[in-house]
């Protein structure tokens, strides 16, 4: 199978190694070491094929859980834009209406 970094990857270098971010997932994770920087590099930016052979099976589900790798089926775009129009079309309007603050009964606004 194969795998592709998400476009919503973000990196950020510390003191201690690496801090990757996955704004789809809101889920992060630390990466500590000599290579890092190196795989967290390939983590973002452009999109990069990645095979399931590249990594160990415990750090490979780890990423997939994370949200840093998604499998080539899935089209993250397409489910982001059906997680806003459900969003917009489930979630409930609030609406004030305030017709005029010179209210002579004395009304608290």
């Amino acid at each position: 199978m194969r795998f592709y970094n998400s476009r919503y990857n973000f990196r950020f270098i510390t003191e201690k190694g690496c801090v990757m971010y996955n704004s789809k997932t809101g889920l992060s994770a630390s990466f500590g070491g000599e290579d890092a920087l190196q795989l967290t590099e390939l983590l973002v930016g452009q999109k990069k094929e990645f095979a399931q052979n590249n990594f160990t099976s415990s750090f490979l589900s780890s990423l997939i859980k994370n949200g840093f790798l998604v499998d080539s089926f899935r089209s993250e775009l397409m489910e982001v834009r059906e997680q806003y129009w459900s969003a917009r079309g489930e979630t409930p309007i609030a609406l004030t209406i305030t017709t005029t603050m010179d209210c002579n009964l004395g009304c608290y606004y």
